[in-house]
């Protein structure tokens, strides 16, 4: 599985696989994607590949602690926060009345107030 023609068509796989998959995937998962044995070192080789092809798109390929994944590039960060905002917490009266009456600063502020 070394001829060109198989070469693009493991690239495509690699490219498919990461871009799909929820989490970051190291080379021991990316060698599982394929029935005959291919070396780590035609892996890296080929996502170095990746890598370079994916430079003037919108997302990019990494190398996080546990493997490689595609992560959007920063400039395209502010967007993507749009689609999931934090959402602010919201209490009723009494949670944040007795939130208030836990915090330690409150405690002593209160014990010192009731001593007078």
């Amino acid at each position: 599985m070394t001829d060109l023609n198989n070469i693009s068509k493991i690239k495509q796989i690699l490219e498919v696989a990461l871009l799909t998959s929820a989490n970051p995937l190291s080379l021991d998962d990316l060698q599982k994607l394929f029935s005959e044995k291919i070396e780590r070192s035609t892996l890296r080789m080929l996502l170095d590949e990746l890598k370079t092809e994916w430079q003037d798109r919108t997302m990019e390929l990494v190398l996080v602690a546990s493997g490689y994944r595609f992560k959007a590039k920063e400039e395209y960060a502010s967007y993507l926060m749009r689609l999931s905002p934090e959402k602010v917490a919201k209490y009723s009266r009494s949670e944040e009345h007795t939130s208030e009456l836990q915090s330690p600063c409150n405690l002593v502020c209160r014990l010192l107030l009731e001593k007078k």
